[in-house]
Order: C-alpha cells, then sequence, then structure tokens
C-alpha cells in the first residue's frame, strides 16, 4: 500500500508541484487555478516567452513535465498557452491532456444574434466545443457571425462555425442587432472597373462608384455572406471592389488589393508634355524644389503614385522628382491603372 501512495504522490508532483525552470522555481500559485487542461511539455519544447513573445532567458520547462494550461493566445502570429504570470509556451509545444470531465456544447451557452466579431491584428485561433486549440487561424480584420458565446476554461469564446470558437479578446465585437462596426478614419479608393453600390436591406441599386475615386467609409458590416462598407446613408459598397486603408492608412484587406490592381513594371514609361511650369516634388526631402522647364516640356514618367486624396503624382525624374497628373492633358488610363496607393504621399509637404 505504502508503494501504491508513493507512486500517486510522484504523479502528482509532476502535475501540479512547482519544477525547476533553469534553475528557477516556477511558483505554481500564479499558474492559472482554474483552468482544467494539462499540457505535457514536448522534447526541447520548453523555452517560455513574455506577454510580449521575447523570450525569457533562462526560463524552461524540462521535458515531458505536465502543466495546468490557461488562456490560449495569439502573439506575433504564434499560438501561446499561459503556465504563469507573464510566462508563455509555445501551444505547438505541449501536448493536450484534457482533464476535465465530458464537455456538453450547451454548457453555459448564450445565443448572440446579430453579433459581428472583426480580428484584430495578429488575427485569431480557434478552439473547439470542448476549449481544445484546433489549429486553425481566421486572418486578421476579418469579420464573422457570432451565433453564441460561452465560457471555457476561463476565457469568453463566441462561436464562429460548428465546433469552432475563437477568443472575445482577439476581436472587435458589434453587439447591436445591425451587426454594424464603425470604422472612423478609413478611406476606400474603388478599384478599375468602377462599382455600384447596395441598401442597408443588401439590395443593388443604380449608383455607379468610379474608378479610383476614394471615399470616407464610417462603417462596415456583412450582407449576403459578404463584408460591405458604408460611404453615404444607405449607401454600402462590398469590400472586394476596393482597397480599404484603415485610420493609420494600412491597407487591411491587401491580398484582395495586390489582385486587383495592376502592378506598374507591366507597363512602359510613358512620354508626357506638361501643360503648365509647376515644381517638382522631391520625394526625398518632402519639399518642392524648383522647376528650370517651361510649360510644353517632354517628361517621361517612370512610375505613378495616388495618396489618400485621390491626387495622382508623376515621377518624372529618377532622382526622386515627382509632378502632379494634373500638370498634363491627354494622359492614357493605362497610365492611372498602374498607380501604386501610398496613402500619405505628398500630403505633408514641408
Amino acid at each position: 500500500m505504502r508503494r501504491n501512495g508513493l507512486l500517486i504522490s510522484a504523479t502528482m508532483a509532476v502535475l501540479i508541484a512547482p519544477t525547476m525552470l533553469g534553475g528557477l522555481a516556477l511558483d505554481a500559485t500564479t499558474v492559472h487555478a482554474d483552468s482544467k487542461m494539462i499540457g505535457t511539455v514536448r522534447r526541447d519544447g520548453g523555452k517560455l516567452v513574455n506577454e510580449n513573445g521575447v523570450l525569457i532567458p533562462g526560463r524552461t520547462l524540462s521535458n515531458f513535465t505536465s502543466w495546468r494550461l490557461g488562456t490560449l493566445k495569439n502573439i506575433n502570429g504564434v499560438d501561446y498557452y499561459q503556465v504563469a504570470t507573464n510566462e508563455w509556451i509555445k501551444a505547438a509545444s505541449v501536448e493536450i491532456n484534457d482533464a476535465t470531465a465530458n464537455y456538453s456544447v450547451n454548457d453555459g451557452l448564450v445565443k448572440t444574434p446579430g453579433y459581428v466579431g472583426t480580428i484584430r491584428r495578429n488575427g485569431g485561433s480557434t478552439v473547439n466545443d470542448n476549449g481544445e486549440y484546433t489549429g486553425n487561424h481566421l486572418g486578421n480584420f476579418t469579420s464573422w457571425k457570432l451565433d453564441a458565446k460561452k465560457e471555457m476554461r476561463g476565457t469568453i469564446y463566441y462561436r464562429v462555425a460548428t465546433n469552432q470558437w475563437i477568443a472575445a479578446a482577439s476581436m472587435d465585437i458589434a453587439t447591436n442587432n445591425s451587426g454594424i462596426t464603425h470604422t472612423p478614419g478609413f478611406i476606400g479608393t474603388i478599384f478599375h472597373g468602377g462599382t455600384l453600390s447596395y441598401t442597408d436591406n443588401g439590395q443593388i441599386t443604380n449608383n455607379a462608384f468610379g474608378n479610383y475615386t476614394s471615399w470616407k467609409l464610417d462603417a462596415k458590416k456583412i450582407m449576403n455572406g459578404q463584408i460591405f462598407y458604408r460611404v453615404a446613408t444607405n449607401q454600402w459598397i462590398e469590400e472586394s471592389a476596393m482597397s480599404v486603408a484603415d485610420a493609420n492608412g494600412h491597407i487591411i484587406n491587401q491580398s484582395q488589393t495586390d489582385k486587383d490592381t495592376n502592378n506598374i513594371n507591366n507597363w512602359d514609361p510613358y512620354e508626357a508634355q506638361s501643360m503648365g511650369l509647376r515644381d517638382y516634388y522631391d520625394s526625398s526631402t518632402n519639399t518642392y524644389v524648383h522647376n528650370p522647364y517651361g510649360a510644353g516640356s517632354m517628361f517621361t514618367i517612370y512610375k505613378v503614385v495616388k495618396n489618400i486624396n485621390g491626387k495622382y503624382f508623376f515621377l518624372i525624374d529618377q532622382n526622386n522628382k515627382w509632378l502632379p497628373s494634373d500638370d498634363f492633358d491627354n494622359i492614357p488610363q493605362r497610365v492611372f491603372n498602374s498607380a501604386e496607393y501610398e496613402p500619405y504621399f505628398a500630403t505633408s509637404v514641408k
């Protein structure tokens, strides 16, 4: 009997007692006490990082030791479990053993009709109905209908699909019945070919928005399974019809933008005649400099950019000299189609 008692005690020590981490003991009291999930460290997988993903010198969990796991968090695109205060281990570095009784998918479940979650930067990883990491990852700034929420292992999750849940902390949640998320400072620039708008109910209109025009976007929501942004009262444009820049000027639907815009390398430099005498914009110094050439001078256009105000600039000198497009006449559309979007180009010249 005593021998069996010793074996049980040793097993409990592996699961609960502190282990030496590179010569330093991890205080078991800092581990999430409410966690029911146990992770066993894989060979050479026990390195710990802080909440910013920075490796903690000398802090390592020993091979094949088991630990209670707390919150699942994505740090710099990598999933980690918390094992102590400000100490995290890669999810891929542990084998998960669920120590809970059988979960029911409906335990503590609250319906959330009309909720929409937008994934924050670094994306979000999903768990299953039992709160176990699935390996699936939702992309930055994508929006998802949330039909239910519940607490698992001390963390609030919302359901995005059957047996797929994501932590509330990984997204911005619109909680009104319309499913609208406000987007202050967002700008949309229509792709080549233009687009039509839709009503609040997702019905297409006859209102057309022209090529490369830019619009303030004050809200977004999902209609008919697609993401739309509001440009005016009862006027919405589908995200796939434009590039969308957030309040910091970052394009948040970059893959769509890359697909639907032309690459500048696909056209040859174009010769054009200026209509007036305008100073150059020098992008290397962010200043205007003297243009020694008069009206009617010929220039070669090597590159085109468009800023957040919808203004185009032509690179007419390989030494960072630019002229605005309105200094030229009869420029073919293919030149404008080649423009690269740089939101803050020449918007705050010294």
